[in-house]
């Protein structure tokens, strides 16, 4: 009786593991950069900043379960996004802002510094891969936060960008499909920062106090 429990208990756990296994696909999705960056819209600002990334914004990896309409599999993608981050955010600094300084850590006081007027530390806030009936979108949001001279954290500010397609008509791999889809947002992330970092009320304030002074 013990051998016939043995063998049924085997024989359940190898059907388990293979039914799992049928329903489930697994995609290790390494994105790099974004394709075709968007052009400037406007002249390079007058601040001298300074880019501070943190290892985890540098090495963002998500996994996303994204169970397929009308069947029975589910996808589990994950996500590396550190390389194209930071070739993002190297090219939006380099394209927005008249110098850009690497900065290793925020434990000095950049007060005195002549050649930073601000410290940018973009963060990923959320990202999100999903398909649905009708649409396959991407989700990305990347918090911004500003460090100042005089010791001031300004933020976050959230930039949302957005990348779809309708369910159905696209015959790209899922691998091809989830780093267009999301290149696409990260590219509208990109044209938002660079239109609207002016906008920001402290940034405003900064150019009104570096104006008087």
């Amino acid at each position: 009786m013990k051998r016939l429990a043995f063998i049924f208990f085997n024989y359940f756990s190898v059907t388990v593991f293979l039914f799992a296994c049928s329903s489930m696909r697994t995609h290790n999705i390494n994105i790099a950069e974004i394709g075709t960056y968007p052009q400037p819209l406007v002249e390079p600002l007058p601040l001298k900043v300074g880019a501070y990334y943190r290892e985890h914004f540098c090495t963002f990896a998500t996994v996303q379960q994204i169970p397929m309409p009308n069947t029975d599999i589910t996808l589990v993608e994950k996500i590396m996004l550190g390389e194209a981050n930071i070739a993002l955010f190297d090219y939006i600094l380099s394209h927005t802002f008249e110098k850009v300084t690497p900065v290793q850590d925020l434990s000095g006081n950049f007060r005195d510094a002549k050649d930073i007027d601000i410290i940018i530390e973009p963060t990923v806030s959320e990202y999100s891969y999903s398909v649905s009936p009708g649409i396959c979108l991407v989700r990305i949001i990347y918090a911004i936060t500003l460090y100042t001279p005089d010791g001031g954290r300004l933020g976050p500010w959230l930039i949302e960008g957005n990348g779809s397609v309708p369910t159905g008509i696209s015959s790209k791999t899922e691998t091809t499909l989830v780093t267009e889809l999301t290149q696409m947002a990260m590219r509208q992330a990109a044209a938002k920062f660079m239109t609207g970092f002016c906008d920001q009320p402290k940034i405003k304030e900064l150019f009104y106090n570096q104006s008087n002074q």
